[in-house]
C-alpha cells in the first residue's frame, strides 16, 4: 500500500467520510504488516471545510488553478521589477481569478452536497492570494492535500505544516545563536533594489486590500440590489395576479352580459308573439260580433 496514493484518495473525500476511510485504510495496512506506512496513513489530518474545498477545486479545475498560479509567477516577477503598468495590470487579473475562482469552488461544493458559508468564501480569498504571494504557499495548493487554510502576511510567508504527509518547512538557522550572530557583526542591509521591491510589496498589498474592500462593498450593494429586485418581482406577481383576477371578474361580467342580452331577446320575440295573438284574437271578436248582427 503506498502511503501517497491513499492520501490522495482521503482528500478527494468529502470531510465526513475522511475520519473513517483513514482509520479503514491504516488497519488495512497494520494488517498486512506494514506498520510504516499504517503510521503515516494514521497521522493524516482531517481537513476543514474551507481545506476540502480548495482541494476539489484543484482536482476539477487542473488547469485554471495551474494558469492562477503562473500569474503569482508573473506578479512576483513585475513586483521585483518595478513594472507599474503590467503591475496594475496582473493585480487586476488577480482579482477577478480570485474571485472567479471563489465561485468555481462555491458551484463544485454546492454540487458535491456542501452550502459553502461566507466565512469559508472568505478563506478561500486569502488561501489564493496567499498562493500567489508565496511559490510556497502555491506548491502546498497545488499538492490538493491542503488541512487547513492558508493566509497571507503582506510579504511572502506560509503556514507551515498545512499539507498532509509534507513535514513542515524549518525555520532557517542561518542566523545561528546570539554569539554567533555577535561575532559575525551586524547584519547586512538590504540593498537598494531589495528596498525597493519590499516597497513596491507593501503598495501592493495595499491596494490588493483597497480592492478586496472595494469588492466587499459591490458585494453588499449587489445584496441590496438583489433584495430590491426581489421585492419589485413579488409586486409585480401581486400585481399579475390582481389583473388576472379582474380579467376573471370581467369575463363573468361579460357572460352574465351576454346571458341577460339572450333573455331580453327571447323575451322581445315573446312580446312580439303576444302582440299579434291579441291582435289576432279582437280580429276575432270583431268577426264574430259582426256575424251575430248579421243573424
Amino acid at each position: 500500500m503506498d502511503a501517497d496514493e491513499v492520501a490522495d484518495e482521503l482528500y478527494a473525500l468529502p470531510p465526513d467520510q475522511f475520519t473513517a476511510a483513514r482509520n479503514a485504510s491504516a488497519k488495512e495496512a497494520k494488517a498486512a504488516g506494514d506498520t510504516a506506512t499504517a503510521a503515516r496513513i494514521a497521522a493524516l489530518r482531517k481537513p476543514t471545510v474551507l481545506a476540502w474545498v480548495v482541494n476539489l477545486l484543484v482536482r476539477e479545475l487542473p488547469d485554471e488553478i495551474g494558469a492562477f498560479l503562473d500569474l503569482g509567477d508573473a506578479l512576483r516577477d513585475a513586483t521585483a521589477t518595478l513594472s507599474g503598468p503590467e503591475l496594475r495590470q496582473l493585480s487586476g487579473q488577480r482579482h477577478r481569478l480570485v474571485q472567479a475562482l471563489v465561485r468555481q469552488a462555491r458551484d463544485l461544493a454546492r454540487q458535491a452536497g456542501y452550502r459553502t458559508t461566507e466565512d469559508v468564501a472568505r478563506g478561500l480569498e486569502e488561501t489564493l492570494a496567499a498562493a500567489l504571494t508565496d511559490p510556497a504557499v502555491a506548491d502546498q495548493l497545488r499538492a490538493g492535500r491542503l488541512t487547513s487554510g492558508l493566509t497571507a502576511t503582506g510579504f511572502p510567508a506560509h503556514s507551515p505544516g498545512t499539507v498532509a504527509g509534507r513535514p513542515p518547512i524549518p525555520r532557517s538557522t542561518a542566523a545561528g545563536s546570539p554569539k554567533q550572530r555577535a561575532a559575525e557583526g551586524p547584519p547586512a542591509q538590504p540593498s537598494a533594489a531589495e528596498r525597493r521591491r519590499q516597497q513596491a510589496m507593501v503598495r501592493l498589498q495595499r491596494d490588493l486590500r483597497e480592492a478586496e474592500k472595494t469588492a466587499e462593498q459591490a458585494e453588499e450593494t449587489q445584496t441590496v440590489t438583489a433584495e430590491a429586485f426581489e421585492e419589485s418581482q413579488r409586486a409585480l406577481a401581486e400585481s399579475e395576479m390582481a389583473v388576472a383576477d379582474l380579467r376573471a371578474e370581467l369575463e363573468r361580467a361579460e357572460h352574465t352580459r351576454d346571458q341577460a342580452k339572450r333573455d331580453s331577446e327571447r323575451a322581445q320575440a315573446a312580446d312580439a308573439k303576444a302582440t299579434v295573438d291579441v291582435q289576432r284574437a279582437g280580429q276575432r271578436v270583431t268577426d264574430l260580433l259582426a256575424r251575430i248582427e248579421q243573424l
